[in-house]
């Protein structure tokens, strides 16, 4: 089930069987082929028209403070939306006590934890699917989680995807595929979309390639006053796009929990 790739002071495994840990345990992967089109009747519940949305990429939970910093921004929002997101004690925890519940795609486990991209909210969603796209120098996968939340007012459910870009490559063929695949899920999506998440832009040509996509599906980017996202060489790595939504407010909160902060959005159908 798991395949060794090295070990130093420990070892990080990546999972051969594809596994989706959520909160009634885990589960095999349902990797995202064509999404399904729900309609609302016969759909309880939800979120509300107006809702928010917190984005934060958590780097494995290792820097002091983290908690902290979750419970301030996640009491405010709706929908959770980690990456780097880990299943310790502590974050399980911190997932019973608000009652959240959650998809947590395992793209490869360091010391016997598993780490990936996390969607976490009170109301339940209705689909869930993933995927994982291996980096072509280190083998590791990055991780994207898909989900279907109903929406009140909304004939279809909002259809959220939840993205870690591929990082290290000496091209871009892999990060253009993973950009690909996320357009194939959106394209023909009659509903509300929101795609988030660290985009990893961090050169021109990744960004270029990122908004061009971005723009073909008749996404909008989410815009910040102040733009407080994390950077190199400039460039911010962290974005939320969104279609079939408006933008009340948007926030970025500058962190030392992490060496990525979080953003907030709240949008209304």
């Amino acid at each position: 089930m798991l395949t060794l790739v090295f070990g130093v002071s420990g070892c990080l495994e990546i999972p051969t069987t594809e596994l989706e840990m959520t909160t009634s345990g885990p589960k095999l992967l349902d990797r995202c082929q064509r999404i399904p089109i729900q309609d609302r009747k016969g759909l309880q519940g939800g979120l509300a028209s107006t809702f928010t949305l917190l984005n934060w990429n958590i780097q494995k939970t290792i820097q002091p403070g983290w908690q902290a910093m979750l419970e301030q921004q996640a009491v405010k929002a709706d929908v959770v939306l980690l990456q780097e997101s880990v299943d310790s004690a502590a974050m399980q925890s911190w997932l019973q006590l608000h009652e959240h519940a959650w998809q947590q795609v395992i793209a490869f486990r360091y010391e016997g934890q598993g780490a990936g991209v996390m969607t976490a909210s009170q109301q339940a969603d209705v689909y869930s699917c993933s995927a994982r796209f291996p980096e072509p120098t280190t083998r590791i996968p990055k991780s994207t989680l898909v989900s279907l939340f109903p929406l009140q007012g909304s004939r279809y459910p909002l259809l959220i995807v939840n993205v870690h870009a591929v990082n290290v490559e000496l091209g871009m063929a892999s990060y253009r595929d993973q950009i690909k695949r996320i357009g194939q899920w959106v394209r023909k999506y009659p509903g509300p979309v929101v795609v988030a998440g660290d985009f990893n832009t961090w050169s021109e040509r990744r960004m270029s390639l990122l908004q061009q996509q971005m723009s073909r599906l008749g996404m909008s980017a989410v815009a910040w006053q102040p733009d407080q996202r994390s950077l190199v060489r400039n460039l911010p790595l962290d974005h939320i796009f969104y279609r079939g939504l408006k933008v009340q407010s948007s926030t970025v909160e500058r962190t030392t929990a992490s060496d990525h902060h979080p953003m907030q959005v709240t949008f209304s159908l």
